[in-house]
């Protein structure tokens, strides 16, 4: 049973696609509306302006980030960083490129603050242990770094090679 796309959803896929080249402050509701094959008052009927636009994204992004990692857990309690990694990577690493690299520019640390009390579960550190907070700092820096600088290759691949450095530095306690 297929989900049914809605305008909203088209405008969001729009948006996704205008973000992947042009820089949030240049966007254009003409352009994203047309992109998405809607007229202009479909847009408002949704969001207010780009801002309100890339807010719910946003927001939608790193919710759908939180329930990936959620479900992994749920599915295998003792998951491996690779395999969170490799799960959000696979779900959401086309959307979050899009917003690091031409989104607000507070999209990355959104993102890490998602993220960081997870990385802190699933490496084990300890938030009073230097050399564990550092760790923790590395592994969140990674992974937004990986996103910006990762392009068009397998976001898969990308993750597996991630978590394997992570968990050398981690195991090593540098």
């Amino acid at each position: 049973m297929s989900r049914t796309v809605t305008a909203k959803d088209k405008i969001i896929n729009a948006f996704y696609k205008e973000c992947a080249k042009t820089p949030v402050c240049d966007l254009q509701v003409a352009k994203i509306t047309a992109e998405a094959g809607v007229n202009r008052g479909t847009f408002y009927e949704y969001f207010k302006d780009i801002d309100d636009l890339v807010e719910q994204v946003e927001m939608g992004l790193l919710n759908g980030v939180i329930d990936t990692i959620l479900a992994v857990l749920d599915k295998n309690k003792k998951a491996t960083l690779e395999d969170y990694l490799v799960a959000v990577f696979k779900a959401h690493f086309t959307q979050a490129k899009a917003l690091c690299t031409f989104g607000d520019n507070g999209f990355a640390i959104r993102l890490t603050n998602t993220l960081k009390p997870f990385m802190i579960l699933i490496l084990g550190a300890d938030e009073k242990n230097p050399q564990d907070v550092a760790i923790v700092s590395y592994a969140l820096t990674g992974i937004t770094g990986y996103i910006n600088a990762v392009g068009k290759s397998d976001p898969q691949k990308a993750a597996k090679s991630l978590s394997v450095m992570i968990n050398a530095m981690a195991k090593a306690k540098v």
